[in-house]
């Protein structure tokens, strides 16, 4: 098998010692190299989104992300901000870290690292990072490696050694989008507390919001539809409200009614997914985004 290319997940790195993150490293390291052979990073940061690595951590701000938010979480609680001994618990190659010192050397000294726990034996690599300059050293370091996996903020780095997308500088503008035309919704079923003061904020600025039951999805009750219902009375579907935004909110359930694996499956697949394909068969351009932020991975569709 022969591939290349990058694992994304997300920057506050939620898994259990069951993973998911390490049993994906290792199967593609595997497919890639063979059995706990091969190398690779592991780095979540994204210090646009005050996420960084140091000394091997992960902060949240300026808080490690064991005393955040992420701590509360119902399926992946982060209780341990140590990513070299979350990551060992869910791999089978051994972790290192190539710590801020050795980054603000520069690429060629991140390289250097990266052969020395290669030749110590070490297959994965933590790697700090606490500024977009740190991610444009790491990626030019990343040159040439098959397989990366790392948060989205890596991707400030990477196209630099793509000579046909060449990002110039730590400051090249990465958060800039076309304009979107036509309707919009945003369906949010995170449990985090920044996805929460998000939807408040949202809310708070006048902008219409349906807050989802999962109690009544579990009972049988048609809640795409009501929603659906709830959206044509605040615009339609015509084109004329341009810039309409609809926000469609996933409320937050304690895992004791439902337990974490049924709680994901209602919130998720009775909703989110039914929502999303349910806008994608209409075919009719009513929505040309949605966007779903859910348990800390994003996904867009494009439709029309």
């Amino acid at each position: 098998m022969n591939f290349a290319g990058t694992t994304k997940y997300c920057s506050t790195f939620d898994s259990t010692p069951a993973g998911n993150i390490g049993p994906v490293t290792d199967a593609l390291m595997d497919a890639l190299h063979g059995a706990n052979q091969g190398f690779t990073i592991v780095c979540p940061a994204f210090p646009e989104n005050q996420r960084t690595v140091f000394k091997g951590h992960l902060f949240v701000g300026d808080v490690l992300l064991s005393d955040s938010g992420m701590r509360h979480h119902p399926l992946t609680p982060m209780t341990d901000a140590n990513l070299v001994r979350v990551m060992q618990a869910q791999t089978q190659r051994t972790v290192g870290l190539v710590s801020a010192e050795v980054v603000a050397k520069g690429h060629t000294a991140i390289a250097d690292c990266f052969a020395h726990l290669q030749a110590q034996g070490v297959g994965v690599a933590v790697v700090d990072a606490i500024t977009n300059a740190d991610l444009f050293t790491i990626g030019l370091a990343l040159k040439g490696m098959p397989l990366v996996t790392a948060g989205s903020g890596i991707a400030l780095g990477l196209p630099q050694n793509w000579p046909q997308c060449k990002a110039t500088s730590a400051q090249t503008p990465a958060d800039i989008l076309p304009a979107a035309a036509g309707y919009q919704a945003v369906i949010s079923g995170s449990c985090s507390q920044a996805s929460n003061a998000q939807v408040a904020d949202f809310r708070q600025l006048g902008y219409p919001a349906f807050a989802v039951d999962p109690l009544a999805m579990a009972a049988g009750l048609n809640v795409v539809t009501q929603a659906l219902a709830w959206a044509k009375l605040r615009g339609g579907f015509g084109a004329y409200f341009a810039t309409f935004f609809l926000v469609f909110v996933v409320s937050v359930v304690n895992d004791a009614v439902f337990g974490s694996t049924n709680h994901h499956h209602i919130r998720g697949n009775r909703f989110v997914i039914v929502f999303a394909e349910w806008l994608v068969v209409r075919g009719d351009n009513a929505f040309n985004w949605v966007f779903q932020v859910f348990q800390g991975f994003q996904y867009g569709w494009a439709i029309g």
